[in-house]
């Protein structure tokens, strides 16, 4: 097996650290071409490089490759080399589009938490108070990287009644991760990919014996989540 490349009908054969993956070898299948073995170009080679020139330029860049076997023939045992060449596949380098996006955060409702466990705190009794939903990224850049950070703000009732301390204890995610309600801005994760996560959070309440609630009060928090590109930040101009 072996492939060339042609701009303006001049053949070029890539040299070894130009980039290109599988441009020659031996198959055994020729599904291989599409799995084991495909004919791959890293997006810093000199064979993208050379593409996008002509590109810009108008001319054309073209791709063929070359199958070459040996055929037996039954009757007389002889065998036969045969060369099949494929069709020319004429390539452009266009800009990658990509993003990095936030599509999904989780919303923790505990639903209701016995007024025992407000005036007690759950971590006393180790019990908490868990429920599940989805974190979402998308990141779908040439160059992909992403940090994300999140902050939670203090529990409080809609009448200004406010929880000694209160934190959200996520799993299912790379790490565990403990988000206290103290505003502070808490590192996530890192990553390199699109992905979602299913992520627990459990309630942890500290004691709030000197509260004095009221039937239907309901307590609140936000969680302020924020996703920004890890790669280096460009020098200003």
């Amino acid at each position: 097996m072996n492939g060339n490349l042609q701009m303006e009908d001049k053949t070029i054969t890539p040299a070894t650290n130009s980039g290109v993956s599988n441009l020659k070898g031996d198959i055994t299948n020729l599904a291989n071409l599409n799995t084991e073995q495909p004919l791959t170009f890293s997006k810093d080679s000199t064979f993208m490089k050379d593409a996008a020139a002509a590109t810009t330029a108008g001319k054309s860049y073209r791709a063929q490759l070359t199958l070459t076997t040996n055929v037996t023939e039954e009757s007389s045992g002889s065998s036969k080399k045969v060369t099949i060449v494929s069709n020319e596949a004429e390539l452009q380098a266009q800009p990658a589009v990509g993003k990095l996006s936030l599509d999904q955060v989780p919303s923790f409702r505990s639903g209701n938490v016995l007024s025992k466990d407000i005036y007690v705190g759950t971590t006393a009794q180790d019990k908490q108070y868990q429920v599940s939903d989805g974190l979402k990224i998308t990141d779908t850049r040439a160059t992909p990287g992403w940090k994300l950070t999140a902050k939670m703000s203090k529990m409080a009732s809609t009448t200004g009644k406010q929880l000694s301390s209160t934190a959200i204890n996520m799993t299912g995610l790379p790490t565990n991760v403990g988000l206290s309600d103290n505003g502070t801005e808490t590192p996530i994760m890192t990553d390199k990919m699109s992905k979602t996560w299913q992520v627990a959070g459990k309630l942890a309440l500290s004691a709030n014996p000197s509260i004095q609630l009221a039937a239907g009060d309901t307590f609140s928090s936000n969680i302020t989540w924020t996703l920004n590109s890890a790669q280096p930040a460009a020098p200003a101009a």
